[in-house]
């Protein structure tokens, strides 16, 4: 399977209309260009939300979940930016 885009995937989200896109912890760490053990240790940390868990040994993110994470490292980037410049 081809890695895919973040807008790839909202796509499919939105023509599923309420049903959110659920992304494993491969397909996050690939879009944030990190490694999987690298994501899983950041959620358990939290600094990543808590997946929900769709079987035992299964857990799942939603696209809102990343994009929210990634609007939050945006901000704190901007700030810093704003306070060094």
């Amino acid at each position: 399977m081809k890695d895919r885009t973040l807008a790839e995937i909202d796509a499919d989200a939105s023509a599923t209309a309420t049903v959110p896109r659920l992304l494993d912890a491969a397909q996050i760490a690939g879009l944030l260009g990190i490694s999987p053990r690298t994501f899983r240790q950041r959620v358990h940390d939290g600094e990543f939300p808590k997946p929900i868990l769709i079987g035992p040994n299964t857990p799942r993110w939603t696209a809102s979940d990343y994009t929210a994470y990634v609007a939050k490292l945006r901000a704190a980037q901007i700030k810093r930016s704003a306070r060094n410049g």
